[in-house]
């Protein structure tokens, strides 16, 4: 239920998949470098507090991943 709610309030900034990915009450969001990624923080962080929710910035948690050249992921830091 609360993934509907939060499609609805989020239509007007919200990319959707595969870069912005929802489930219960967290998100996911996929970008190419650190500043696409802030940016899409901030988008969703104004346009949440726009519709009167709050975005917890003290649990927002980031993760730089590299892709090999043989097309595997790996994980290199985790960062709160």
């Amino acid at each position: 239920m609360f993934i509907i709610v939060l499609k609805a309030l989020s239509k007007e900034f919200r990319g959707g998949l595969p870069w912005e990915l929802l489930y219960a009450d967290d998100l996911a969001l996929l970008a190419e470098s650190k500043a696409e990624l802030m940016e899409k923080i901030k988008r969703w962080k104004e346009g949440m507090e726009c519709k009167g929710l709050r975005v917890n910035m003290g649990k927002t948690k980031v993760m730089r991943c590299v892709v090999s050249n043989d097309q595997s992921v790996q994980a290199v830091d985790a960062v709160k």
